[in-house]
């Protein structure tokens, strides 16, 4: 399908326009210098149409066409520093090539290593059904009204009206380095993590496209508003999933609204971002009340201890220090759960033996803490709500 040609430049269209503009210039005082090509790149076209990308046309004219010292009409003239510029196009337009293919061959990776964990190896789910529920690679997009379509027909619909109907899932992203930044929206180059398959995406669920402000798109935000605010109403709090993939103005936007229905709702937020800076920033930005903490993330019993201490604070009992000593850093405050409905039984991933020790560890520490059901009733798998 050639996914390269959606960040090239059309060569001939510009090396065409180039020799009809130079004929009707007056000849050129300059000498062809080289080390200026390099000011001539691709500028990205916004709708990723084939071969769409542009050029900065006028600085191009500026450059090629110049004196070459070879030349002795013209018309020699004309072709030699359309052949230069061509070249020069071609050699940019190889460079997208090469780099697009690179991040192509980094998505194979990724869909065979996708395809290994959920069909193949003994710590993933070993999923036996191929059908259009359980497809073979994950599904990142959703259309509707391309049946019966050719390829070429549906990807002329993307630039049309038709093209709303084009939805990308919504997911998380292993180790993404900027959880403040939406991974959805356009990133810096050309790479992304939809190109790159770095995107583990739902299945049930699309990305929301909601702009910067309400104006982007007001039935939108006015629904999702109407939404907050009813469950604020109902509810004494919330729990706000996978925080990291949510735009962090809209998470602000939207809480606001349902702190106006009721200003002490309980904000608890999944949050995973490996940095205790940037925890601090979603809680502050957020007014998170409490971040879940996993008491099951811990690959021994001293990272047990550890996190316990981390997120409980000083030991129950523990022997105090003179009263006047210096502020202490402290983390965000955490609901430090035994079990997730994201984990695995403790049976499957420890012994038997670990849950009661776990849950007394846990109702120990200095913090809120929490449970999931089955959990008490030692239940020895992992209990799903996505397949239910």
């Amino acid at each position: 399908i050639n996914i390269h040609e959606l960040y090239q430049c059309d060569v001939m269209k510009y090396v065409n326009e180039f020799m009809s503009q130079v004929r009707t210039r007056e000849p050129p005082k300059n000498v062809a210098n080289e080390c200026r090509f390099q000011e001539i790149q691709l500028i990205q076209d916004p709708q990723y149409r084939r071969l769409a990308s542009t050029i900065n046309f006028e600085l191009a004219l500026e450059i090629f066409n110049a004196f070459h010292g070879d030349c002795f009409d013209e018309e020699s003239r004309f072709r030699k520093c359309a052949e230069t510029l061509r070249r020069h196009l071609d050699a940019l337009n190889d460079r997208v090539r090469c780099e697009v293919q690179g991040y192509i061959n980094y998505a194979i990776d990724n869909v065979l290593a996708g395809v290994r964990y959920e069909r193949v190896q003994g710590d993933g789910p070993r999923v036996k059904e191929i059908s259009e529920k359980h497809s073979v690679f994950m599904v990142y997009f959703t259309h509707t009204g391309t049946q019966g379509k050719s390829l070429t027909e549906i990807e002329a619909d993307m630039y049309t009206k038709a093209g709303e109907f084009f939805m990308a899932h919504n997911g998380w992203v292993m180790g993404y380095s900027d959880p403040l930044r939406d991974f959805a929206e356009e990133q810096p180059g050309r790479a992304n993590v939809y190109l790159k398959r770095e995107l583990i995406s739902w299945g049930d669920s699309v990305k929301l496209r909601f702009g910067r402000r309400p104006e982007d798109s007001s039935y939108l935000w006015q629904h999702m508003t109407e939404y907050v605010q009813t469950t604020a109403r109902i509810f004494d709090g919330v729990r706000l999933d996978n925080c990291h993939s949510t735009p962090l103005h809209v998470a602000e936007y939207l809480l606001d609204a349902a702190r106006k229905i009721n200003p002490e709702l309980y904000v608890v937020a999944e949050l995973f971002t490996n940095s205790d800076y940037t925890d601090n920033v979603f809680v502050n930005r957020l007014g998170i009340t409490s971040l879940i903490r996993e008491a099951l993330s811990a690959w021994d019993s001293h990272e047990q201890g550890r996190l316990v201490y981390r997120y409980g604070g000083v030991p129950v009992g523990g022997f105090q220090a003179n009263s006047s000593r210096h502020e202490a850093t402290s983390v965000a405050h955490a609901l430090f759960l035994d079990l997730t409905h994201d984990n695995p039984s403790p049976v499957e991933k420890r012994s038997v033996y670990d849950l009661l020790p776990s849950a007394a560890l846990v109702s120990m520490a200095c913090c809120a803490t929490g449970s999931n059901r089955g959990y008490d009733e030692l239940v020895p798998h992992h209990v799903s709500f996505h397949s239910l």
